[in-house]
């Protein structure tokens, strides 16, 4: 109804990126206009009363959510204010106007369908947390572009996000979407949201965000909101290293590696994985001990946090120094190593439990000289010149197998490895045999590197 002396109101158009909420009516027309409201609505035709969209009750479990907007009973218009909390005596779906908070958590809704929030220019908060919901329209808050607030959508079973929901959720200040099922999310799903202050994806098995991704994420935002997800998960050995005896000859013997997940969340949100794989050190690869390589899982929502790994030791009956090989962790997802690291690695050692073989008057094998240093030059190959020594003339032919293994420096990119049979005839008088290995030369500015020459099943030495 017009009056001839009613104030006049003056709108003005908010500069880009300001935030500009709607006006609100002054607090003492709030009375009239609410009884005004509920008076027309009371005084509706049928007719205009079915044209408005289904409704349904809202407190029953399972109950599907879906009209224009919110209308309560009567009997408990007086006993609102600004906020609904108690959606037991909501009747049904209608017409509220003046409401700020909007709480529909802990109402097992499985879907909401079209509810309009048209006219809710009040509203300040929508709580729907603590329901089932899987899914969300698109559209669902298209009329609430204007609103400064705070979205509560945790601990539902939300899969996935639509692209273009928060697409008119500029001036939105918090969005909680804790304690989901989401594994992905769309492309520029936030790049709308300028105001934001703070977001929450804790407990969701999506991948772990660095702050480079979280940038990505949004691209119109100065400062960046707060960015809550679940802490990147840590993997490492349980023991630092590995001491076996080796055993008798032809004996397999088992060793067992404990490989162990850290994290704060149990059951685990998200799913790990990390590759293993077998590097020989002194001891050689189906000599000493069977390679191996795979992937280790731990799947999202386990409680158990470590894996073992086992891997067997070749015994045999030759005495010879100690030997190692390495157990070697890389290309963890959704975890990381201790300190960042690329790869991470498990020394084990086989002891050695041969005695020293009787002095018969054999020949015996050496190197000469027993280490070697060369400069690898910064490009092509340098020669690595050494010598395998025969003690004294054979009766015999000897024969004993020479072959190369990885340290720190990796086989066709530091140098070129291999494995060879050296042969000393009956009678010879030629007591060394000469080598020559080839390192690759680099420019690449980094520590000192090594690698094993290794001498193995001599025969008559």
């Amino acid at each position: 109804m017009k009056t001839s002396n009613a104030p006049n109101t003056t709108l003005t158009t908010p500069r880009a990126n300001q935030r500009t909420k709607p006006q609100r009516i002054p607090f003492p027309l709030l009375p009239a206009i609410a009884l005004a409201c509920l008076l027309l609505f009371l005084l509706q035709p049928t007719a205009t009363a079915q044209s408005l969209a289904p409704e349904e009750t809202v407190n029953s479990p399972g109950s599907v959510l879906h009209g224009r907007t919110v209308k309560v009973a009567d009997e408990i218009l007086n006993q609102l204010g600004t906020s609904i909390t108690n959606y037991n005596q909501v009747t049904n779906v209608n017409q509220l106007l003046f409401i700020e908070e909007l709480d529909l958590s802990n109402k097992a809704l499985t879907s909401l369908k079209t509810v309009d929030f048209a006219g809710l220019e009040y509203l300040e908060e929508i709580d729907l947390s603590n329901n089932q919901l899987t899914s969300l329209p698109t559209d669902i808050f298209d009329n609430l572009e204007f609103l400064e607030g705070n979205l509560n959508l945790s601990n539902n079973q939300l899969t996935s996000l639509p692209t273009g929901i928060f697409d008119t959720f500029q001036y939105w200040l918090s969005i909680d979407l804790s304690n989901n099922q989401l594994t992905s999310l769309p492309t520029g799903i936030f790049n709308s949201l300028e105001f934001l202050e703070e977001i929450n994806l804790e407990r969701n098995p999506l991948p772990f965000f660095s702050d480079e991704e979280i940038a990505a994420l949004f691209p119109n935002n100065d400062p960046l909101p707060n960015f809550l997800q679940s802490p990147e998960a840590i993997i490492r050995f349980r023991a630092a290293s590995i001491r076996y005896t080796e055993g008798r000859a032809n004996l397999l013997s088992q060793i067992i590696i404990a490989i162990q997940l850290e994290t704060d969340e149990l059951p685990t949100t998200r799913s790990v994985s990390v590759d293993v794989a077998t590097a020989d050190g002194t001891a050689i690869a189906e000599e000493d001990y069977l390679a191996g390589s795979g992937t280790i899982n731990f799947p999202a929502g386990t409680t158990n946090l470590t894996q073992l790994l086992g891997l067997s030791i070749l015994g045999d009956d030759v005495d010879e120094p100690n030997e190692t090989f390495n157990v070697v962790l890389s290309n963890p997802v959704n975890a990381r190593f201790p300190d960042s690291a690329n790869t991470l690695s498990l020394v084990v050692t086989i002891i050695d439990d041969d005695s020293p073989p009787v002095d018969d008057g054999s020949p015996t094998l050496s190197f000469s000289p027993a280490t070697l240093e060369v400069n690898e030059g910064n490009q092509g190959y340098t020669d690595a010149e050494f010598q395998v020594r025969l003690s004294q003339t054979p009766d015999q032919t000897v024969t004993v197998r020479l072959a190369t293994s990885d340290g720190t420096a990796t086989t066709e990119e530091d140098y070129l490895g291999g494995s060879i049979t050296i042969t000393f005839p009956a009678g010879t008088t030629t007591l060394t045999q000469p080598i020559r290995m080839r390192i690759q030369g680099d420019t690449v500015d980094e520590p000192n590197e090594t690698f094993n020459v290794v001498l193995s099943n001599p025969v008559n030495a």
